[in-house]
């Protein structure tokens, strides 16, 4: 297999660096669990781990961490897109290791390692999550480090509808180590005394309605310890406000109606969730994409006012907005069959003509634009269209 030669490559170029390691990690359940099984196989090797959860990629935190020297940095369901902004800054300083499944940019810097199964013909859309490379990738590191693809099973309940590929494998092992039972139609973790669906549930939580309250930390401790009583009340309360705020923007666009354009319905959130972080506007806009305000057939686009604070960074220099667009069923449909373009490139696209940046997969993407530009980029994606 290709993707593991070149595992072992970045394995070979690890154990001649440092022992310091700097983990950057998505904030969500994929994110949150990829983060744990590399913090831990790391630790397990003696390595002294720092993590760093990023909602996005910002350009501007790759700049600052790459102008330093003789570092090594993990990128993990996070990166893969960005694979040559992340070798133009880093020019060889620093070994980088990316474990992603998102569609992917080649790197051209012999030290950015860019491990993403799309990069090597298994689909990250369907069959193999962020959490699956990690796993793969820490069983190379180490083969005890088995005893953690529960985890990879939690990361891939974020790939829709029953598993597939390398992931179905994943889960087809920790049934046969004793890790997971099946319990009629899911898989139930003997570690958390949870079904996988749950464990999901409560990391989209932590991680990104509690992006600016400690979640994403909170959600590796449970990943490796399990979901005491202070973590799950935690979450009661997070989830709680999530779905009060929910329920506000969702009464809104009903009295307000989506502004429209030929192939686009759109709306604004402004700042009805301020105080967590933004990947809650792609859970809202995937509610959103089965009610029946929705236009089953048109793109749906969500933008959201965004805090310029990155919790452990500090703040950026400009004012900034969160994007996020998801297709309705019928429209998937279409994009499965080529007959409209996936969002994956639509979405990454619009966001460079205003400025900006995205990534995502073919049916649910996101970006990040300058505050302002919201009207500019629904023309800009329409006009792609």
């Amino acid at each position: 297999m290709e993707l593991a030669r070149e595992f072992h490559a970045a394995i070979k170029q690890l154990r001649k660096w440092g022992k310091k390691v700097t983990l950057i990690h998505h904030d969500d359940a994929d994110g949150i669990s990829s983060a744990s099984i590399i913090y831990e196989s790391l630790g397990r090797e003696g390595f002294k781990v720092k993590t760093f959860c990023l909602e996005k990629l910002f350009p501007e935190v790759v700049e600052t961490l790459h102008s330093k020297k003789g570092n090594i940095y993990f990128y993990v369901d996070i990166g893969s897109a960005h694979g040559d902004i992340i070798s133009r800054f880093n020019k060889g300083k620093n070994l980088t290791i990316i474990l992603d499944h998102h569609v992917a940019t080649k790197s051209e810097d012999t030290l950015v390692f860019n491990l993403n199964p799309e990069l090597f013909g298994i689909s990250g859309e369907k069959e193999c999550s962020g959490g699956s490379v990690c796993y793969l990738f820490s069983k190379e590191l180490n083969k005890a480090n088995v005893d953690l693809s529960y985890l990879a099973l939690v990361a891939s309940q974020e790939i829709p509808g029953e598993l597939k590929g390398v992931n179905k494998e994943i889960a087809n092992e920790s049934v046969k180590n004793g890790l997971v039972e099946i319990k009629g139609k899911g898989y139930y973790i003997k570690k958390f005394g949870m079904n996988v669906g749950d464990v999901f549930s409560k990391l989209q939580i932590l991680g990104p309605v509690g992006y600016y309250r400690g979640g994403p930390e909170l959600g590796i401790k449970a990943c490796l310890q399990g979901f005491n009583e202070e973590i799950n009340e935690r979450i009661k309360k997070l989830e709680l406000v999530r779905k009060n705020t929910n329920k506000k923007l969702l009464a809104r666009i009903y009295r307000e109606k989506l502004k429209l354009t030929e192939n686009l319905q759109w709306f604004h959130a402004s700042d009805i969730f301020e105080g967590m972080g933004t990947k809650v506007l792609g859970t809202f806009c995937s509610f959103l994409s089965f009610q029946r305000i929705v236009d089953q057939k048109k793109y749906l686009v969500g933008f959201m006012d965004m805090n310029s604070f990155i919790p452990g960074f500090g703040n950026l220099k400009r004012e900034l907005v969160k994007v996020s667009a998801r297709a309705p069923k019928l429209l998937q449909r279409s994009i499965a069959a080529k007959k409209s373009l996936p969002l994956s490139y639509l979405l990454p696209e619009a966001c460079k003509i205003v400025g900006g940046f995205g990534d995502g997969h073919a049916v649910a993407a996101s970006g990040i634009i300058p505050k302002g530009k919201e009207e500019e980029f629904t023309e800009a994606m329409q006009g792609l269209i």
